[in-house]
C-alpha cells in the first residue's frame, strides 16, 4: 500500500531537485517557494487524503498547485516562515491549477466501503452520492497513485513535465 512518505520520497527523488534549479530554494515536503525581485513563487502538492472516497481515487493520489504574489502586492499580509515569505496558493491573487498529460481513467467514486461513519457523516456520504458521477471516468487534474504504488514515478515525472 502506498504511503504519504512514499509521495514524499518520490518527490524528493524527482521534483524538488529541478526546481531548485530554477529558484525554489526553500520548501517544506509539498510546498517549495521562490523568492526574486519582490515576488513570491510557489508550487504546492496536494494529496487528495480524506477526499478520496467521493472523489473515486487512492489517498495518496495529489493534485497540484502553482501561484504568485507579485511584487505590487507583496504590501499584503503574506504567511512568514523563517522571516520570508511563504505563502501557500489559497493565499495568492494568482493562482493555477496543473493538469496531467496522463491517461488515467480510474476514478470511481463511492466504491470503497466508508467503515463506520457516525450518522451525519453517513448521511452527507449518501447525499454526495446523489449529486456527483459514479461512472468510470478521468480527472485531469488529479493524479491517480495506485494502491500498489507501482506508477509513482511515473506520475510524478508526468508533474514535472
Amino acid at each position: 500500500m502506498v504511503e504519504q512518505r512514499d509521495l514524499s520520497r518520490a518527490l524528493r527523488t524527482h521534483l524538488w531537485p529541478r526546481l531548485a534549479g530554477i529558484g525554489f530554494a526553500d520548501r517544506t515536503d509539498r510546498v517549495a517557494w521562490r523568492r526574486q525581485g519582490g515576488h513570491v513563487d510557489l508550487v504546492e502538492i496536494a494529496t487528495v487524503g480524506e477526499r478520496a472516497d467521493p472523489i473515486g481515487c487512492t489517498r495518496v493520489s495529489f493534485t497540484a498547485h502553482v501561484a504568485s504574489v507579485p511584487a505590487w502586492l507583496a504590501g499584503q499580509h503574506v504567511r512568514l516562515r523563517r522571516g520570508l515569505p511563504a505563502p501557500h496558493y489559497w493565499d495568492t491573487p494568482l493562482q493555477r491549477v496543473l493538469r496531467k498529460t496522463l491517461h488515467q481513467p480510474w476514478f470511481r467514486p463511492f466504491t470503497r466501503p466508508p467503515g463506520n461513519l457516525p450518522r451525519p457523516l453517513a448521511l452527507h456520504r449518501a447525499a454526495l452520492r446523489r449529486v456527483f458521477r459514479r461512472d468510470r471516468h478521468d480527472r485531469p487534474d488529479i493524479w491517480y497513485e495506485l494502491d500498489d504504488g507501482s506508477n509513482l514515478d511515473g506520475v510524478v515525472l508526468d508533474l514535472l513535465r
